[in-house]
């Protein structure tokens, strides 16, 4: 196996990291560079996540539901367990063939990943890959806690949490502080304002196109038609699903006067230390950091170490456990037994099913798709559960290893990337504890059909 960054070809190519603070705007990046023929970027990987004890501990192909169950990883990108090499067994190994694998699918020159975790590791990023280049997105700390915190009122547990100015705050610093280390070293590092690629779009990634050696392609500077089939569900990536490039309105709106004004103090340290990292070109009045602004960097520094070490114990944790923890997290109530059900395996269309049928899908443990699958079955699926009144949300898991509900997630399975013995398998030990499972159904045609296993 190659040990080059994503084995560039003759004509040039490489691994590219798209790197910034949680909802900076890389989502939006990522679905733009996309739409280049030479780009195939892997929308949150995050491989690196699970800790390398993990693999020690839990062999390969325990890891490797690990990570699904971690993110989707795999599931996301249309990638079965199955298709792993047995000789990929490390973190470093495994992200080197995935970047590979999406990148060959669309015979692309590019491949790597966005992720805003890449903040804190982008150091440790250029070390494993010697021959990669970065984008590093910029926004206002204020517009990004504001944009995580409607996240979190949308459902986005992950933003829930308190301390989101202090954990951003302080993963900007290592950020730039990062970015301003590879420069020095000669590294290639490309930055990208939020608030310029949203009113300019052509002339940023023109910039990008430039960056990379790559012919300018007009498609890049629209949404619309830009593959999202890697981007989870959720009201948060509402503007990253769409079709036109805008920010959302509620950016900004939603802080109280002290948590802008502490903002505000923040973002004054880190004007300079964007200065520093070559973002700007005129240097800014040195900062005085003040008392809330140096607590608020040690209190970041406290809740990131946190975040991670809660990620290290999880991994160590038998999946069961993990998957306790997250539905406790995520206060779901344990479906009561159900007797089986006497419909067919396939129910009808919705406009055919009597109302006091469709209440059995809410129900559902995990859903299989079978047929022909649209552009993104995901979104087709949550259309035809919204109409049956369903309130959960699809989320595509392997469809070779344990699928287990995630908060308030639908488990689903490609029945077309798993074996008739395995989807039998997971269909009997989940009916056998009283829960359901569900089948969704696509034709040729476009229609989707739902139903309960008989």
């Amino acid at each position: 196996m190659s040990n080059s960054s994503c084995d560039p070809g003759e004509s040039g190519g490489g691994t590219l990291f798209v790197a910034g603070l949680p909802r900076s705007g890389t989502s939006l990046v990522c679905a733009l560079l996309n739409k280049h023929p030479e780009i195939a970027l892997m929308f949150e990987a995050e491989i690196h996540s699970i800790p390398a004890l993990a693999w020690s501990v839990w062999g390969r192909r325990r890891t490797l539901l690990r990570l699904d169950f971690w993110n989707g990883v795999l599931s996301r990108h249309r990638i079965a367990a199955e298709e792993v090499p047995p000789e990929v067994d490390t973190a470093d190994r495994l992200a080197r063939w995935c970047y590979r694998t999406v990148r060959e699918r669309k015979g692309a020159l590019w491949g790597g990943e966005k992720t805003p975790h890449s903040a804190e590791s982008l150091e440790i990023l250029a070390e494993r890959f010697p021959d990669a280049r970065f984008i590093i997105i910029n926004r206002d700390l204020a517009a990004t806690v504001s944009s995580a915190r409607m996240a979190g009122r949308e459902g986005a547990r992950f933003f829930s949490s308190r301390g989101r100015i202090a954990r951003n705050f302080r993963m900007a610093r290592v950020l730039y502080a990062s970015a301003a280390k590879l420069r020095e070293r000669g590294r290639k590092v490309l930055h990208l304002d939020y608030g310029d690629l949203v009113d300019h779009p052509e002339r940023e990634c023109r910039r990008v196109c430039a960056f990379l050696d790559l012919p300018w392609h007009p498609e890049m500077a629209v949404l619309e038609g830009a593959d999202r089939s890697a981007v989870p569900p959720g009201r948060h990536h509402s503007v990253v699903r769409g079709s036109a490039i805008r920010r959302r309105p509620t950016d900004g709106q939603i802080l109280t006067p002290g948590e802008k004004a502490l903002c505000e103090r923040c973002e004054v340290v880190l004007r300079h230390d964007r200065w520093r990292s070559g973002a700007a070109s005129e240097e800014p009045a040195s900062p005085g950091i003040a008392p809330s602004v140096a607590w608020t960097g040690w209190k970041g520094r406290w809740l990131l170490f946190t975040d991670r070490a809660r990620t290290f114990v999880l991994s160590l944790l038998p999946l069961p456990v993990w998957h306790g923890i997250r539905t406790w997290r995520g206060r779901l109530p344990e479906p009561s037994p159900q007797p089986p059900s006497p419909q067919p395996p396939f129910a009808q269309p919705r406009e055919q099913e009597p109302a006091s049928e469709t209440s059995g899908f809410d129900h559902a443990a995990l859903m299989i798709i079978t047929g022909r699958l649209p552009d993104d079955p995901l979104l087709r699926l949550a259309a035809e559960l919204s109409r049956l009144g369903v309130t959960r949300t699809p989320r595509l898991l392997s469809g070779c290893g344990e699928l287990l509900d995630s908060e308030t997630a639908l488990p689903v399975v490609d029945a077309n990337l798993t074996s008739p013995e395995h989807l039998h398998e997971m269909a009997t030990a989940i009916r056998g504890t009283g829960r359901k499972v569900a089948i969704a159904a696509f034709f040729n045609d476009g229609r989707c059909s739902l139903g309960l296993m008989a």
